[in-house]
């Protein structure tokens, strides 16, 4: 569906369409505020006290929207970056937040381990929407009804997902106890830090792109992203269907699990570079006949963010690695280091070379997250030598490791 949405609106609207949902991204992790984990952990531990949590982070997050909402568009209206019309487009999008607060009631099915409610609700909700943007497509609908689209999926899912909530507790109340608001957001906010870190890492070359060159750039660059970042969910699935394993083998042998990292490093390194191989061989085709000749420039940016993979799948990897030995503090300064380092690089390199630049700037910081942070601590100097070892696949091997 994204591939017949951006060959239908061009680069430019394409660009503006992925700007928006960049800052809505950002935005939504901001009024979460790191509050999930929390309070799935306290419902488990009591789930009588059902209204008051619930009840405190439905205040919270709704607080937050406004505040984030209110913020952004005094922003957005004073920028002059902005014509009415795009500003127009990006309050559209950004107004989905005001959604935001209904996700709190996943949190309910998420501590009881009944993902089953939640997973209905969005599917739901994602068929419809889905069906709404191919209708926009063949009947050549403009972009304000894409924008429209966003607000329609997030409705949905807030819809489908409150009623499911009460219908499953009738007896629910709204509750808010001052005190426990207060010792939440005490608690969350190291775990708020954290994701806001990550989220802007993951978002700030799209946001920076609008901002210090065009929204065109900005659609030339998401066109690559979709394809670069399209298989990153193979070593996302084979580190989180390791990450047991290598808990027990932790367990048993501090040596074995050394032995396991550096076996699934080398395994995701030349998956990686694999891809990129590939890449640097058909990626021109591929853009021209997914995207078309309009998005022609993005097929240089596709061959050089594809590299990047092999730093995002050795940071997804080694980050078990730190939870392992407790050191999540070290992890949370890789990525707030390679955030600054994102965003400086982008300054330097966005206003010359507009999305190659912003691809530049993140292979750059992805390389530093994923291996070069790990010289400057001594307690991770360990796992910068793992991932070196593991460049000797003939001695090392994910099946005989894992069997």
């Amino acid at each position: 569906m994204g591939l017949l949405i951006a060959r239908h609106l061009g680069t430019e609207d394409f660009g503006k369409l992925n700007y928006a949902l960049a800052w809505l991204g950002i935005l939504s992790v901001i009024s979460g505020f790191g509050i999930k984990d929390l309070i799935v952990r306290d419902l488990v531990n009591d789930p009588s006290k059902l209204n008051e949590l619930i009840g405190a982070a439905l205040f919270i997050t709704t607080l937050l929207v406004l505040l984030a909402l209110f913020t952004v568009s005094l922003f957005w209206y004073e920028s002059e970056n902005f014509q009415q019309a795009d500003y127009f487009i990006l309050m559209l999008c950004v107004s989905a937040l005001i959604f935001r607060p209904a996700q709190v009631f996943t949190y309910h099915f998420e501590s009881q381990i009944r993902m089953k409610p939640i997973v209905i609700c969005q599917v739901s909700a994602l068929v419809v929407c889905a069906a709404y943007r191919l209708n926009l497509v063949v009947y050549e609908y403009t972009l304000i009804w894409f924008s429209f689209a966003v607000i329609l999926e997030a409705g949905l899912v807030a819809a489908f997902v409150t009623t499911a909530f009460l219908r499953a507790n009738p007896e629910f109340k709204f509750t808010v106890s001052p005190d426990y608001v207060l010792k939440i957001l005490k608690d969350s906010a190291p775990l708020a830090v954290s994701a806001v870190a990550v989220i802007l890492y993951m978002r700030i070359d799209q946001v920076m792109l609008g901002s210090y060159h065009s929204l065109e750039q900005v659609g030339i660059y998401s066109a690559a992203l979709r394809l670069s970042e399209a298989w990153y969910f193979i070593p996302m699935a084979l580190v989180s269907t390791l990450a047991p394993k290598l808990i027990k083998m932790r367990l048993s042998s501090v040596k074995k699990s050394d032995q396991g990292f550096v076996a699934l490093y080398s395994a995701l390194f030349f998956g990686s570079v694999l891809v990129a191989c590939i890449v640097q061989i058909f990626g021109g085709p591929i853009i021209l006949l997914l995207f078309g000749t309009d998005y022609e420039q993005a097929v240089d940016v596709l061959k050089l963010h594809i590299w990047s993979g092999i730093f995002v799948a050795w940071g997804v990897a080694s980050s078990k690695w730190f939870i392992l030995n407790n050191l999540q503090s070290l992890l949370l300064r890789k990525y707030l280091v390679g955030l600054i380092m994102n965003f400086l690089l982008n300054i330097l390199l966005i206003p010359k070379s507009g999305a190659v630049g912003a691809a530049i700037a993140t292979l750059i910081s992805q390389a530093y997250v994923g291996l070069f942070s790990d010289i400057i601590e001594a307690r991770s100097r360990k796992i910068f030598l793992h991932k070196i070892y593991s460049l000797c696949f003939w001695r090392y091997s994910i099946v005989k490791e894992f069997k």
